[in-house]
């Protein structure tokens, strides 16, 4: 369910797909069953000084107080990246068949990771009325329980002075039916 909020100078909002078929359309993968949740988030300075958000500096925080931190793109396809494949090439073709199946899984992982960075929230300067969006990915560490609310956290930095805030914003990741 998408969730908004303006506290000036920013507007942003963000709609985490929690639901495997919204999940598997866009990125071709149930993203829930390795513990990642993907936020779409689009951010607006409203304000008159340019600003900045990194995706690195957007943080994910539990009703507990857990913070989870987003992860790259390439720690993500790290992660997705099949391993079942080595023990069977070995057996079926030997280390020619080994070779050829690492230059295969690497090109996905490498063809994976340039997707989710082209669908990622960029970090570029939002001047007075620019927009950005784009997705943040949150790897869920085993410790932690299935949550159903969060609060996303983006911090904003003031390109001239910076400054830097931060602007919560909350998330319901279930139907409200």
């Amino acid at each position: 369910m998408p969730s908004r909020r303006i506290e000036d100078p920013v507007a942003q909002a963000a709609d985490p797909y929690w639901q495997r078929d919204r999940q598997i359309g866009l990125f071709g993968e149930d993203l829930l069953s390795h513990r990642i949740l993907a936020v779409l988030v689009r951010i607006q300075n409203r304000g008159e000084r340019t600003l900045v958000a990194r995706p690195s500096d957007v943080l994910l925080r539990l009703p507990d107080g857990t913070r989870i931190s987003t992860a790259g793109p390439s720690a993500v396809a790290s992660l997705l990246q099949r391993r079942g494949l080595y023990p069977l090439s070995v057996m079926s073709f030997g280390i020619f068949g080994t070779l050829v199946t690492n230059v295969a899984v690497d090109r996905a992982r490498w063809d994976r990771e340039a997707d989710l960075k082209e669908k990622g929230l960029p970090e570029k300067p939002l001047g007075p009325g620019d927009t950005a969006h784009g997705f943040v990915l949150f790897i869920s560490p085993s410790r932690v329980q299935p949550f159903t609310e969060a609060t996303l956290e983006v911090r904003f930095v003031d390109v001239e002075s910076g400054f830097s805030f931060v602007v919560p914003l909350p998330l319901v990741l279930h139907d409200s039916n």
